[in-house]
């Protein structure tokens, strides 16, 4: 695995994490320092912490609490790349009101797309930190409001993963392609 910070400030970091872990790496149980929020940019791997379990995609957002325990692992596919969003315990609680996240991630979905497509381009640019700042304070709020005020959390089951994770890397692998709604369900087995 591949770290680089991006930014930093007090009681934040912004960090490019890049991990080329396969289906033969065998995953270990790891501890968060701090509490984080990391955008899925590319890959995918699951995911698992006392908050729960969840296959992480691209778009996904996981959610990790300062001190809690948690494994990662790549049985699906190989290699993934995240923008980490990483709070002090103090900071982030200061920030949202929030001790601790109810759920391991969260799925790709609308309300996040324009911070994920902002970090995205951060990482090909040169922002400043007073710009990574906003975008960590944006997705700390954000996402505090997202997993405290509705349901869509709820884990996936193994069968499930290996589907969404054969789709994921079909279109990855060939991202300018038409996909359609019927190749996609053919590639997930699915009616």
């Amino acid at each position: 695995m591949a770290a680089r910070v991006l930014a930093r400030g007090e009681g934040w970091s912004v960090i490019n994490v890049m991990c080329t872990s396969g289906p033969g790496d065998r995953s270990f149980e790891e501890q968060h320092r701090n509490f984080s929020v990391a955008l899925v940019a590319a890959g995918s791997f699951q995911y698992r912490s006392t908050a729960g379990r969840a296959l992480l995609t691209p778009g996904s957002v996981m959610l990790a609490n300062a001190g809690e325990r948690f494994e990662c692992g790549h049985a699906l596919g190989a290699g993934d790349r995240c923008i980490s969003f990483s709070y002090t315990p103090e900071y982030f609680q200061q920030l949202t009101g929030t001790t601790r996240f109810r759920a391991a991630a969260l799925p790709p979905i609308r309300a996040m797309s324009s911070v994920l497509a902002r970090s995205c381009a951060g990482l090909f640019g040169q922002p400043d930190a007073l710009a990574w700042e906003e975008l960590g304070v944006q997705m700390a709020v954000e996402t505090a409001r997202l997993v405290h005020g509705n349901a869509l959390t709820a884990e996936t089951v193994p069968s499930a993963e290996a589907r969404v994770t054969r789709v994921v890397r079909m279109m990855e692998a060939s991202p300018a392609a038409r996909h359609s709604v019927a190749a996609l369900a053919k590639e997930a087995r699915l009616s």
